[in-house]
This record gives structure tokens, C-alpha cells and sequence, in this order.
């Protein structure tokens, strides 16, 4: 009952969607950050923020 290849890594597919979600994730967070930034500099609210 030994299948070491099932255990193995291999990238797949798979692998492909989920470095797009990670990439769109950290895509959408630093769109966050900059639109968090630009409201805030808006407000007059200066410094803190880099």
C-alpha cells in the first residue's frame, strides 16, 4: 500500500488559480490601502499614513 506519488507536490492546474486569487487578493488590498490613503490626505488628516 505504498503510492508516494500521491504524496508528492506537483503543481498543477490548480497551482495556476491559486497564485491569480493570492495575486488578485494582494492586488485589491493595495488598491484599498491607496483609496484609504487618498480619503484620508482628502480629509485633511496628514501624516500617520506613509
Amino acid at each position: 500500500m505504498s503510492q508516494p506519488e500521491r504524496y508528492t507536490w506537483r503543481p498543477g492546474p490548480w497551482s495556476a488559480v491559486v497564485i491569480a486569487v493570492l495575486t488578485c487578493a494582494a492586488t485589491a488590498a493595495a488598491d484599498t490601502a491607496a483609496q484609504a490613503k487618498e480619503i484620508l490626505s482628502l480629509s485633511g488628516v496628514r501624516g500617520g499614513l506613509v
